[in-house]
């Protein structure tokens, strides 16, 4: 057996596009515009919004729909950003939003004290603010953060995606945050923070993800340059070669293995499948090494392959291009966990999907047939059914792809969510993933440093593979002429890409991780089986055409030939 044929069985095990937070905005990322009102001048920075859960709530789209604040002290102090003392009239601040010290250090006085008093009394100096903020007619309060500041054992301040603070009541007046630094390049615009007015906005995330659509365009520019490669490839007579050695070997070989060799094949890919996908639930770093390091070995072939097919004209091709391979692959494996090393991963993956697809067939379209079917029961039950055997409830499939506990993203306010950076370990995805991230219209706000990352949207090889196979098959049908060969192949090619749709749009409908194959088996298999039908071919496209009726046919082909020619020549008149 190849080796890219066990490498594509291990693969296989993860199918999976990704979920999203799908709240009505899915990062706390605002953009704050602060205006000089005396020069006009403007400026641009990024804070936080503490209740962008909740729906569309004190936020507005854009600039001109936002509500204008007046940046004003508390207690009319310059440079004050503390709320003790509390004075205590009443002075009206409406309108005005009022910037204060996120966090209260103990000055000795009983204000301050019973905030400092114990390690968990500063949970209650945010609420306690909001509202003093709120009974003074306050229209906003902004929190000002030290970055990276040891507050408690094991915590430091930082603003991300996710940050909010669990102990503000909701149907507060609107809260934000934003770090120190930030706020004073904000007060450089105006001499006078009196003349200072902040609007508070975001876009509301589009409903249609453009990773999706660069998603989509991968995994079509995958089954769809696969199919052609391999279509030439077979009119080059590489699968014949690769036939002509299956019957030789048959013929050696008639044993009880040898005739139900596919049946056995297939339930031992499923065994596979359960067992890499079982232990990636319980041993997920080991098995995630693991997968790192084939990617590695494999990765370099398949991208010094398709790099020998495209400069093969080239002298230094041959040696060349493995050693750019290897440099490439063996870079992405020190800088994978580098934000942008997921364009890296997806170029090798894109070449491995290439690689596999261009070589590797099954014999029939019954055969295929039997394989995408277990493995839409496979990848059904993976996503939808493990949850219910699961502690936490969360897909063995969401867990073992992205390493992400799903109970952990669900809004129970029982604690401050963790900055990324401040976790013992980030989750490092499974290699075998497609991974785009998310067009974010916030995307300038985040912090990789903090966040160690996207947001992505991913899709498992074996969600490209798989239909794969069909599509090179359909390319690639022994006993049809070339033009039904691509007709096969193109409508398989559509079918595919309707049914990545049909799987984005389930994944926005019910907002939750999708198992792939569920839509793309019955959209690329029904299609050609239907064109079969009507084209009154099944029997041959299902059974396939064995390779010994093409040896004979090819046979009697060249003796009418001969014959043909000698009767030519024995009526050829003798010149003279």
């Amino acid at each position: 057996m190849r080796p890219f044929l066990i490498l594509t069985l291990s693969i296989c095990c993860i199918q999976l596009v990704s979920s999203r937070e799908f709240h009505d905005y899915s990062t706390s990322y605002v953009f704050v515009s602060a205006t000089n009102k005396k020069t006009g001048e403007t400026t641009q920075v990024c804070g936080n919004y503490q209740q962008y859960r909740e729906y569309n709530r004190f936020l507005a789209e854009t600039y001109d729909e936002a509500k204008p604040f007046s940046l004003r002290r508390w207690r009319d102090i310059p440079e004050n950003t503390k709320i003790c003392p509390v004075p205590k009239d009443t002075k009206k601040y409406t309108n005005s939003i009022i910037p204060l010290k996120y966090r209260i250090d103990d000055d000795g006085s009983s204000c301050t004290r019973p905030f400092v008093a114990t390690s968990t009394s500063f949970r209650n100096a945010s609420q306690f603010q909001v509202q003093t903020i709120e009974d003074h007619n306050g229209a906003a309060t902004l929190f000002l953060l030290q970055k990276g500041r040891q507050f408690v054992q094991g915590w430091k301040d930082y603003l991300f995606s996710e940050f909010y603070d669990p102990y503000i009541k909701n149907g507060s007046i609107p809260t934000f945050y934003m770090y120190e630094s930030v706020f004073e390049d904000v007060l450089k615009i105006a001499e006078i923070e009196d003349d200072i007015e902040l609007r508070i906005h975001r876009p509301k995330n589009p409903k249609i993800d453009l990773s999706m659509v660069v998603i989509w365009f991968i995994a079509v520019f995958c089954v769809s340059a696969g199919g052609f490669w391999a279509f030439h490839r077979h009119g080059l007579g590489k699968d014949t070669q690769l036939a002509e050695a299956t019957v030789e070997t048959s013929e050696k070989d008639d044993s009880c293995c040898n005739r139900y060799g596919n049946y056995l094949a297939i339930g031992i890919v499923m065994v596979l499948l359960i067992t890499v996908i079982m232990l990636g639930y319980y041993f997920r770093s080991i098995l995630v090494f693991f997968f790192n390091i084939m990617l590695v070995i494999f990765g370099t072939s398949s991208v010094h392959g398709c790099l020998r097919a495209l400069l093969s004209n080239f002298s230094f091709s041959k040696y060349g291009c493995v050693l750019i391979s290897a440099i490439f692959c063996i870079i992405w494996y020190f800088v994978r966990l580098q934000s942008y090393a997921f364009i890296m991963l997806d170029f090798i993956n894109v070449t491995l999907c290439l690689h596999i697809l261009k070589s590797l067939r099954l014999p029939s379209l019954k055969w295929i047939s039997i394989l995408m079917i277990c493995m839409f029961v496979y990848d059904a039950i993976m996503v939808f059914a493990t949850p219910m055997w699961t502690r936490n409830g969360c897909s063995v499939m969401l867990e073992v792809a992205t390493g992400i506990d799903c109970s952990s993203g669900k809004s129970n306010h029982s604690g401050y969510p963790l900055p990324p950076i401040e976790s013992a370990s980030s989750p490092e995805k499974f290699p075998m993933l497609m991974q785009v991230m998310h067009f974010d219209p916030m995307l300038s706000c985040i912090d990789t440093e903090v966040e160690r990352g996207y947001q992505m949207t991913i899709l498992g090889l074996g969600d490209i593979i798989i239909p794969g196979y069909l599509v090179a098959h359909s390319f690639t049908m022994n006993g049809f002429d070339e033009k039904t060969r691509l007709l096969y192949g193109i409508i398989c090619i559509i079918g595919y890409g309707f049914g990545l749709i049909a799987t984005f749009i389930a994944l926005t409908l019910m907002k939750m991780a999708q198992p792939a194959l569920i839509y793309l088996v019955p959209f690329t298999l029904i299609p050609i089986c239907v064109l079969a039908l009507i084209r009154k071919e099944f029997s041959n496209v299902w059974n396939g055409v064995p390779f010994e009726t093409l040896q004979s046919n090819s046979a009697r082909n060249e003796e009418d030939t001969q014959t043909m020619v000698e009767k030519e020549s024995n009526n050829t008149p003798e010149s003279v």
